[in-house]
């Protein structure tokens, strides 16, 4: 149980000093998801913002492990994967009214408009 009570202490920590913590300029987060660790039933996340503080509030209690790197302030965090939706789930969905249009389109109306 000594590495519970360590583990919400780094928790604890996290809440109160990465509450709003910008993303330094060569600064990064990143969800590893592969087979491997699908098959142990986790999902890994390294970050050094402010993102931190939000994993661990909507999801404290699946946090399996942390990592704190004190270079920069780096956070790796071993996820239960029953807290994981996916990472088809991290993009909005798009719709006729608000895609881009590509920049090819732009390209061929340009050619027509000088003829």
């Amino acid at each position: 149980m000594k590495k519970k009570k360590n583990l919400q202490k780094m928790m604890d920590y996290i809440e109160r000093n990465y509450a709003s913590k910008k993303m330094s300029h060569d600064g990064e987060s990143v969800v590893y998801d592969c087979k491997h660790d699908l098959r142990r039933g986790i999902v890994m996340v390294h970050t050094d913002s402010s993102l931190a503080t939000k994993i661990v509030k909507r999801c404290r209690n699946q946090i399996k492990d942390i990592t704190i790197y004190e270079e920069g302030g780096l956070i790796d965090f071993t996820i239960d994967r029953s807290a994981f939706r996916g990472l088809e789930y991290a993009f909005k969905t798009g719709n006729e009214r608000n895609r881009p249009r590509p920049t090819w389109l732009w390209d061929e109306k340009e050619e027509q408009g000088d003829e």
